[in-house]
């Protein structure tokens, strides 16, 4: 099945087509993906700077490369088990056409700069749309073992606290290949995310953003 929509970028009041393409059998997530394509594309285009392109497509498939691979304009997403999974899982991706897209950054080098910033804006994101969201709660357990009102945000800084906790931290300026198998995503993704995350929260969201587009 095929959805179409359409984006108004914030600033320049540009168009952007976008495109859903999903099974049938996944159609109970994926009703709403254009509104996820679409507040994605906002929201970092808000932030970040306009989307470049022309359009923007979120595909339904089944891939080995984790939830989503993403691809200038496009993105190939994974199974997901739930809509709001989904909803993350494609506007992670759609993310990266800022960071690699535009920037082209070497993420075998330097891999905070594509999935750590991503990440920043991914939670972002969530805290934006979802200000109340209980995400991590909702994992463990539906909030059994008193895991009460923790967030999206939560999962990172907790994913992150265990990691150092138990001395296994690392910094992340660190080569992809340099990185324990574990921590290419504890750090590179969610200790870069909360890094820049305090970073903005220090400085304000205007100055921050001034940054950001600067950059």
């Amino acid at each position: 099945k095929v959805l179409k929509g359409q984006v108004e970028l914030p600033n320049s009041k540009r168009r952007v087509t976008s495109w859903a393409m999903y099974t049938p059998k996944n159609e109970k997530f994926w009703k709403n993906a254009i509104e996820y394509l679409n507040d994605a594309i906002y929201y970092y285009s808000l932030w970040n700077g306009n989307y470049p392109y022309n359009n923007v497509t979120a595909v339904d498939g089944t891939i080995s490369a984790g939830g989503g691979m993403e691809y200038p304009n496009i993105t190939v997403i994974g199974n997901s088990s739930s809509a709001f999974d989904l909803e993350v899982v494609i506007v992670h991706e759609v993310g990266h056409n800022w960071f690699y897209g535009q920037l082209g950054t070497n993420e075998r080098v330097h891999g905070w700069m594509d999935e750590g910033l991503n990440t920043l804006n991914e939670l972002r994101y969530v805290q934006t749309k979802y200000p109340g969201n209980t995400a991590l709660s909702n994992m463990v357990m539906n909030g059994r073992f008193h895991l009460n009102d923790l967030s999206h945000h939560d999962l990172s800084d907790i994913t992150y606290r265990v990691i150092a906790g138990i001395g296994e931290d690392q910094p992340i300026e660190t080569h992809s290949v340099d990185f324990a198998p574990i921590n290419y995503g504890v750090i590179m993704y969610q200790k870069t995310g909360l890094v820049f995350t305090y970073l903005k929260d220090y400085l304000g969201d205007e100055l921050f953003d001034e940054c950001m587009r600067t950059y």
